[in-house]
């Protein structure tokens, strides 16, 4: 495994269906899906090829577990839109701006999920 592999994201099947799925009129239900359907791909390349996640310590159990990577977050997405050409900074700027107002509306949480009651 190259080595940043068990750290990484955006491997080429997930930039290419973010490349391509990604329309400026997408709603932030369609955004959040793409975010799931996203991670499935990563979660599916990472097993496919053997990759790993990294070990973490658990000072409960006093020993070492695979680290899992989280699901793509909303501003994950909007940042690699930006890294990968398809939007340009203020369109990230607004975007962000947009989805942070949505996400305080609605209670959600970075993943586009309904945050637990409190």
């Amino acid at each position: 495994m190259p080595a940043g592999d068990s750290l990484k994201t955006w491997f080429t099947p997930v930039i290419m269906r973010l490349t391509s799925s990604w329309s400026h009129d997408l709603k932030w239900d369609e955004v959040i899906n793409l975010c799931v359907d996203l991670t499935k791909i990563r979660n599916n390349y990472r097993n496919e090829q053997g990759i790993q996640g990294q070990k973490m310590w658990c000072p409960e159990c006093q020993s070492r577990h695979q680290f899992s990577p989280g699901p793509i977050s909303i501003t994950a997405l909007l940042s690699a839109l930006l890294r990968y050409g398809v939007i340009n900074a203020q369109e990230a700027d607004l975007k962000t701006k947009e989805w942070k107002k949505y996400q305080r509306k609605n209670k959600l949480n970075s993943s586009g999920h309904p945050l637990p009651p409190q």
